[in-house]
């Protein structure tokens, strides 16, 4: 079963140019950025399991701003390291309307502030741990930032 993506996105992710590519930032990035934010060391980078007996990997090479929403494919700036639950729990609020501030990059959007995202999706993650369904709309605005 394919993951909930347009088939395209699913081409471009498991395609060699972008494994390859992801596999060097993580080498380069090892820890997730968001947990780094929280002072938390989360890996990122492949290890081998024998059990399955393939690579697997304990977190992604994220587009910060979507290629969906003009966001810069292979702009290094536009990407960043997560562990999978800050990476899930950045797309489920993407699903829902949550945007970055961003600027025009060489080949597309490019995050204006790393910090600042990164500051979103810690105050994303308090939320969540409060079992809120709502976000301070001062700091995060879904949809109109």
């Amino acid at each position: 079963m394919l993951p909930n993506r347009p088939h395209s996105d699913y081409a471009f992710y498991n395609g060699r140019r972008w494994r390859n590519y992801s596999k060097r930032y993580r080498q380069l990035n090892s820890c997730c950025e968001v947990c780094n934010g929280e002072g938390r060391t989360t890996g990122v980078t492949l290890s081998y399991s024998h059990d399955l007996k393939r690579n697997v990997s304990d977190g992604v090479t994220d587009h910060v701003v979507p290629i969906s929403k003009g966001g810069a494919v292979w702009d290094d700036s536009n990407h960043m390291a997560m562990c999978h639950h800050h990476h899930n729990r950045k797309r489920a609020y993407e699903q829902r309307g949550y945007v970055v501030d961003a600027v025009q990059g060489i080949d597309g959007l490019v995050p204006d502030d790393r910090a600042a995202i990164i500051d979103k999706l810690l105050l994303i993650e308090q939320v969540a741990e409060r079992g809120a369904d709502w976000i301070d709309s001062d700091r995060v605005r879904p949809g109109h930032d």
